[in-house]
């Protein structure tokens, strides 16, 4: 198992260390050696990629050490759709399988997390002519592209505007006291109540 394998992976799965540990039953320190590039034995190396299968994920390696990763469903399902590992950690990012073969690839945005305006859906990539093979590198190539270019758009969409005098998170003053009693807000600004 390649690092980027192991990082694409737990990316994918939404993993933490922590959470990666708890799900294969291998130690942190272990794990981030994994992810490090360094050796570890083959014992520990069964245990993550079982750990990984039982969540419906593959790994298939190619004779150049390139890893492709295979998302499915848990384990009990035989349908599982290959997803190149270049496309793994994009944020947003849906695939779904048509029945010819090919995928319809999306920037997804849930409702909680797109401004107003916003669709909820995209169909990628919008900079080349859309086919559906993920196994083309030019089209895999500007998918990612095309989807680091949407978030960063949604991004600066959601961000507050630095030039407006509502911007960022207003603080709420503290009730003053005096003396240990309350003073209501307008004894605070001088005026007599």
């Amino acid at each position: 198992m390649t690092p980027a394998a192991f990082r694409a992976v737990c990316g994918a799965l939404n993993w933490s260390l922590r959470e990666a540990a708890a799900q294969t039953g291998v130690a942190v320190n272990t794990l981030r050696l994994i992810g490090e590039g360094q050796p570890v034995t083959e014992k520990i190396s069964r245990r993550v990629l079982a750990a990984f299968r039982r969540e419906g994920v593959r790994l298939s390696f190619t004779r150049e050490g390139q890893a492709t990763i295979i998302l499915g469903q848990p384990v009990g399902s035989m349908k599982h759709d290959a997803l190149p590992a270049e496309l793994l950690g994009v944020p947003f990012l849906a695939v779904r399988p048509r029945a010819d073969g090919t995928h319809r690839v999306f920037f997804e945005v849930h409702a909680k997390d797109r401004p107003e305006g916003w669709p909820a859906t995209r169909p990628l990539p919008f900079s080349v002519p859309r086919r559906g093979n993920l196994c083309d590198p030019v089209e895999v190539k500007a998918i990612r592209a095309d989807a680091k270019h949407l978030e960063a758009a949604l991004l600066r969409q959601r961000a507050p505007n630095p030039r407006s005098p509502h911007s960022g998170v207003e603080e709420l003053p503290l009730p003053a006291t005096r003396r240990g009693k309350r003073v209501d807000s307008a004894q605070r600004l001088g005026n007599r109540v």
